[in-house]
């Protein structure tokens, strides 16, 4: 009885390591993706509720950004695309330090 208890409790525990370390990689996954598609916007207009903007990555692109950017130009990184609109989401990186080593 305390072999099965011991070896369940043994389980668990490989079970969180290994949950904790999925958890870890996917983050440290999703910070190199914004990293690689960080750009500088340029903002135009305040049109139905949204900034729009234009930026460059792999050609030029239109995009918006929900809440009010800092400045005219500021760095943001590409957070999804609507099919629907045909038009990028964008987020304003604040800092630098968001950024990593960059």
């Amino acid at each position: 009885m305390e072999t099965n208890s011991l070896i369940a409790l043994i389980l668990f525990f490989v079970a969180s390591v290994a949950c904790v370390g999925f958890k870890i990689a996917h983050i440290i996954r999703r910070v190199r993706m914004q990293k690689r598609q960080v750009v500088v916007a340029r903002v135009k207009n305040f049109e139905n509720g949204v900034w729009m903007c234009k930026f460059f990555l792999y050609g030029n692109h239109v995009g918006f950004f929900v809440r009010k950017p800092s400045g005219d130009r500021v760095n943001a990184y590409v957070v999804g695309y609507d099919e629907k609109k045909q038009i990028y989401k964008l987020k304003e990186l604040k800092t630098s330090k968001q950024l990593g080593c960059m």
